[in-house]
């Protein structure tokens, strides 16, 4: 489940009941806000690094909180693409 959509085709098909759709429906949009922060954090990595004096501190500094963040962002995406699993494990269950 990469995308929102998904839920409906899902949905369509009478694979899910409305609740459960709304549920995976908030966990995939969730994952895309993160992953587009997860982008743009990746991104000003990039800027930074291009536009900064070689062995500057402060550049150097800024672009390891960038990377305690995507590290950070990372982690969440995986913790909500586990809680998404667990729930199409439950709904394959339920069946």
């Amino acid at each position: 489940m990469r995308d929102p959509s998904d839920v409906m085709a899902m949905l369509d098909d009478g694979r899910l009941y409305s609740a459960q759709a709304g549920r995976l429906d908030a966990l995939a949009g969730r994952r895309q806000g993160v992953a587009a922060r997860l982008l743009e954090l990746r991104y000003a990595i990039g800027k930074t690094a291009s536009t900064s004096e070689q062995g500057d501190a402060g550049t150097d500094h800024d672009i390891e909180a960038l990377r305690n963040q995507v590290e950070t962002s990372e982690e969440q995406l995986q913790f909500i693409d586990d809680e998404i699993a667990l729930l199409l494990q439950s709904f394959c269950l339920e069946e």
